[in-house]
Parts: structure tokens; sequence; C-alpha cells
């Protein structure tokens, strides 16, 4: 999707989010598309948010307007309850939450069909993007994997320069060849070796 066409926007309600969209996905599966939402299976993974934000067109949305992404969550392990927040290098830091609420159509009395939950970007490397970017995550309430997220800049931050991936990759790799450097006892060994032969006292010497 390659932003919207002019005059457009795409502002579901929260109940219409979880009641519609996010239902008829869970029921019909790859059945079921919108033109609005993306299907994303590495949401919650090695993409820096700001690479996802301009591989799928945020770069041409205007402020404030949000992309929206059909997720599937992954659990810490397969016996937890919790699911892991990783994005890139960094991780979505949960901010508050809240039920998502509907009206029944024959009592018209409001009922809990989801919950909605706001998080946001930290990063102990990248500090300047903390907060820059935001996330709402919503799940319907007899599902827990399939969920749908909106990301977002935040409009109250200044806009800074994204760091590229390679950039990342790069810290990385120089990081994990640090580590192996430091395990190597052989090299360690022979220089302690030489620096305790140079301080040996001279027992002999021919000049003498």
């Amino acid at each position: 999707m390659q932003g919207y066409q002019v005059g457009v926007r795409f502002h579901p309600k929260d109940y219409e989010v979880v009641g519609h969209y996010l239902a008829n996905k869970s029921r019909m599966g790859k059945n079921f598309n919108s033109k609005f939402i993306h299907d994303c299976d590495d949401f919650y993974g090695e993409r820096e948010p700001w690479v996802i934000w301009d591989m799928y067109g945020g770069s041409k949305f205007g402020e404030g307007e949000p992309l929206y992404f059909f997720i599937k969550r992954i659990k810490q392990n397969p016996n937890s309850k919790r699911f892991t927040r990783k994005v890139g290098s960094g991780t979505w830091s949960g901010e508050y939450s809240k039920h998502v609420l509907a009206r029944d159509g024959a009592t018209g009395k409001p009922h809990k069909i989801g919950t909605m939950r706001n998080f946001r970007y930290e990063n102990g490397r990248y500090t300047d993007q903390n907060g820059v970017w935001l996330m709402a995550e919503y799940e319907m309430a007899e599902e827990d994997a399939l969920v749908l997220c909106a990301l977002r800049k935040n409009s109250r931050k200044a806009p800074q320069p994204y760091p590229d991936q390679r950039d990342i990759t790069t810290e990385k790799k120089s990081a994990n060849d640090k580590k192996r450097k430091r395990h190597q006892p052989g090299k360690q060994n022979k220089k302690k070796r030489r620096k305790r032969l140079m301080r040996l006292p001279k027992i002999f010497n021919p000049k003498n």
C-alpha cells in the first residue's frame, strides 16, 4: 500500500478494529484481506520499527497516521503465558491497557470484546529513538495469538535520523568478535609467559 488516496483516512474505532477486522481475520484466515491492513510475520523480530515503517510505505503517510498489521504473537517459551516484545535491537515497553467494549445487539448493554494495549519503543543503544515510535496492540477476548497492531510516529517527539540497519548488524558482529577474542586462552597465556620471562633476573652474563 503506497499511502492513501487524497482525502482518504483509515480511522476505525477500537470496537471496529476488534469486532470486525480482527474477528473476521481470526475466523477466515488468509481468505480475509484489507487494503488498509498488512500481514507482517516479522513485526516482533529482527527489524527495527523505522525499517518496518519504510518497508510498508509509512513515509508517504501524513503526521499521526498509523500503519496497521495483522500479527501472530510469539510466546517467550512454550509453557509461558507471556509474549515476546522484542523488536530489532530494542523492545516494546508497555504503558497502559484498556478493555474494548461493544454494545450487545439485543440488550444494548456494553460488554467486553477485547483488549487494547499501548507500547512505546525503548532502546538502550539508540536512546534518541526512545518514545519516537508508538504501537497499539489489539486482541480479542477469546484469542491470544492473533493480534492487530497500529504503528505510528509520536507527533510530540522531534523526528530523529534512523540508524542504518546495516550499521546495527555490523555493531552486533563487532561485539561478538570482541567476545570471541576475549575467550582465546592460548594467545593470552603466551603473552603472560613472555611478560614473566622479561621480568626474570639475569643469572648469567657472559660479559662479566
